[in-house]
């Protein structure tokens, strides 16, 4: 593994290691701090931003995330009521077409917000980045989100077509993906 490879792979241990930490002490700043440190090394002269900017673009992003959530929990709430009423009938709700239906159109449309949710976080990570990408790219959903099959708390998954892979698009790529990461 190349140490630039090695170099990404311990800060993204670590950053995880802290948001962890973070999270079970009850938000102790010291260590989101600590995570954007990591952060700030790992990009170098290549962004000014500063830890109150990020924790900013962090707090929208989630806030987002969350109204997002907030709104498809109501709506899988409404396939209870559904299923209540094929219950009080005697009537098994998983062999209705009504059900399916239900289900397949929540997580269609719960991807379609996760993908735009994706390609908002994609595109502030190319801002915070300040470089411009070495070649021509798109973002495309994997997993659950391309399967329209994404809940509430479904992995957000998204890989990167480049237009001509070099060592210079791989090293942009690895830099934007980690910094996505970062965000959220």
């Amino acid at each position: 593994m190349n140490s630039l490879k090695l170099q990404s792979v311990c800060i993204f241990q670590a950053h995880t290691l802290y948001n962890s930490v973070y999270a079970r002490t009850n938000g102790n700043e010291t260590f989101q701090e600590k995570a954007f440190t990591l952060q700030t090394d790992y990009w170098g002269e290549n962004s000014n931003l500063s830890f109150t900017e990020q924790q900013k673009i962090t707090h929208n992003l989630l806030g987002e995330l969350e109204t997002i959530r907030v709104s498809y929990r109501e709506e899988f709430k409404s396939i209870d009521q559904f299923v209540k009423h094929f219950e009080n009938e005697n009537l098994q709700p998983g062999v209705r077409q009504e059900f399916y239906e239900m289900i397949k159109f929540i997580s269609l449309s719960f991807s379609q917000f996760m993908g735009e949710f994706a390609g908002r976080i994609i595109r502030e990570s190319v801002q915070l980045l300040n470089i411009i990408p070495p070649c021509e790219f798109d973002a495309v959903a994997i997993g659950s989100v391309a399967r329209g099959e994404a809940t509430p708390y479904s992995d957000l998954e998204y890989l990167f077509l480049v237009k001509k892979k070099t060592p210079k698009t791989i090293q942009y790529f690895e830099m934007l993906a980690l910094t996505s990461y970062f965000l959220i």
